[in-house]
């Protein structure tokens, strides 16, 4: 993958002088092209259009085609094999590598799909796929923090392409990155030894097991909108209260101030496993829809949706409109919003009908609130 990486002209280990590097070219050539903008700007589009490709990303991906289609090559036969890191060596030298190659792939698979190469687009998404295997599969906080990011940009790609393979529809429904990142916590949490420094370490990590023990449990019977409606205060309150006087004031004390360490940092990865599950899930009813459509006589979207209700959030239904100037499908809930670019919308719409004689005094789809 680092070969593959380095001709793409992304530098696979920014900071060491000792690694291989791209040539200046390439590098700049790929800075040119504003992958990253370019991306973020059509997935934020709530709508099924894709945005005109600048000259500069289609010289990049004409300059680099042959390296593209090894690369998604590679990736159909097999998904990367970054092992585990050796001791001492900092974590995940590779993440900003699979990250950096995955958004080329993805625009990628948007210029061509807009180019209406419709085989060349899936080959693009399925070697994204491919790219996360091992994080996604792997109960480690930060790899699923990567594998969430990953998934959140091939939702919005999804929602733009015009042929996505019917595998999608069985993979966003499938165990998602919130119950994954909700394993890795657990995995990462449960059984982790004690700092107990002057405390007495038994009552000290039977206090550690109680907070984890609260924790997970509030976790794992939480929604991901459920999780939106609590604060972090409220959640750490909560935990320190399962801190009872069996234990050591001392014990209690020190309890309290983990809770508030506790809390931040994980809850802020469960949030953003959750925030990605609805986007995915939001993509879901989008390509069920077009499937339906594909299937009518003449093309048409269908009248009405056919499971409105959220099983992310179960409290929470999807509004659907239909009618002569396309679709909107929206979610209905409070979910927190991302903690970083791109955001996702909350809403789809279609502004390319497949209607065959659309009136002119259609009703236009109202805009997101």
């Amino acid at each position: 993958m680092v070969k593959y990486g380095i001709a793409l002209g992304i530098d696979p280990d920014p900071g060491n002088p000792d690694a291989a590097y791209p040539s200046r070219a390439d590098a700049e050539s790929r800075e040119r092209a504003d992958i990253f903008g370019w991306l973020n700007g059509q997935i934020e589009d709530r709508s099924d259009e894709i945005g005109k490709p600048p000259a500069a990303l289609r010289e990049y991906l004409s300059a680099h085609e042959d390296d593209l289609r090894a690369l998604v090559a590679a990736l159909q036969k097999d998904a990367p094999d970054w092992g585990e890191p050796p001791e001492g060596e900092h974590l995940g030298k590779h993440f900003l590598l699979t990250m950096r190659v995955s958004r080329t792939l993805l625009a990628a698979a948007l210029v061509a799909d807009f180019d209406s190469n419709f085989i060349e687009s899936g080959q693009a998404l399925e070697a994204s796929w491919s790219l996360i295997l091992p994080m996604a599969d792997r109960e480690k906080i930060v790899e699923q923090l990567i594998a969430t990011a990953i998934e959140k940009l091939q939702a919005g790609v999804l929602r733009k392409v015009k042929q996505p393979s019917l595998s999608w529809q069985g993979r966003l429904s499938s165990d998602g990155p919130y119950k994954h990142m909700l394993a890795a916590i657990r995995s990462g949490t449960v059984g982790r030894p004690s700092s107990s420094g002057a405390l007495d370490p038994e009552p000290n990590d039977r206090a550690d097991r109680k907070l984890v023990s609260a924790f997970l449990e509030l976790l794992e019977r939480s929604s991901p909108c459920g999780l939106a409606a609590m604060s972090d205060e409220d959640i750490a309150n909560s935990l320190k209260k399962t801190l009872g006087p069996d234990l050591p004031e001392e014990v209690r004390q020190a309890g309290s101030i983990k809770a508030g360490i506790l809390v931040p940092n994980l809850l802020n990865a469960a949030r953003r496993a959750g925030r990605t599950e609805v986007d995915r899930e939001l993509t879901l009813r989008v390509l069920q829809l077009r499937f339906e459509m594909d299937a009518a006589p003449g093309g048409r979207w269908p009248d009405r949706l056919m499971d409105r209700t959220s099983a992310v959030c179960p409290a929470v239904e999807y509004a659907y409109r239909s009618d002569r100037s396309g679709i909107e499908v929206r979610f209905e809930g409070t979910i927190n919003p991302p903690t970083s670019i791109p955001v996702i919308p909350l809403a789809f719409r279609s502004r390319q009908p497949p209607f065959p004689t659309p009136t002119p005094t259609a009703a236009p789809v109202e805009n997101d609130r």
